[in-house]
């Protein structure tokens, strides 16, 4: 039984360049908005709510 050494140079995932665009500024400023609006929305804000859990 004889084993296979595997050639790992050929496989090179190179993660410290992505290939990719930047988000423009309105985006940008729109997610963060969005981001926090629906973790406010998420989060119970009544206090009768917790009496009832």
């Amino acid at each position: 039984m004889s084993k296979k050494k595997i050639d790992t140079a050929v496989i090179n995932h190179d993660t410290s360049y992505v290939d990719r665009k930047q988000w423009p500024q309105w985006q940008r400023i729109l997610f963060r908005i969005s981001f926090i609006f629906f973790i406010l929305i998420a989060i119970p804000n009544n206090p009768h709510w917790y009496t009832h859990v």
